[in-house]
C-alpha cells in the first residue's frame, strides 16, 4: 500500500463512471474515478485564542466581498 510517508488511512472507493462532461472528449472512452482518504497532517490547532472556533468563514471565488457576505460557509460544514 502506498502512503507517501504520511499517516493516511487505506483509500474508499465512492464511485466509477464514463465522464461525459467534455464534449471534446467524446471521441475518447473517459472515466471518473473518485475516493475518499483521510490524511493526518498532525494536532489539530486553533492559534487565536480570542476568536472561538466557527468564527472563520470561507467564501469561494468569484463569489467573496461584501456584496456574498450572506453566501461564506463554515469550514466544518464544508463537504
Amino acid at each position: 500500500m502506498q502512503m507517501w510517508g504520511l499517516a493516511v488511512e487505506p483509500a474508499v472507493f465512492v464511485r466509477a463512471a464514463q465522464d461525459w462532461t467534455r464534449p471534446e472528449l467524446d471521441s475518447f472512452a473517459v472515466w471518473v474515478v473518485e475516493w475518499t482518504q483521510i490524511i493526518y497532517l498532525g494536532e489539530e490547532e486553533w492559534p487565536w485564542p480570542n476568536q472561538p472556533p466557527g468564527s472563520l468563514l470561507w467564501g469561494i471565488s468569484p463569489d467573496g466581498g461584501p456584496i456574498s457576505e450572506g453566501d461564506y460557509q463554515a469550514p466544518e460544514t464544508m463537504t
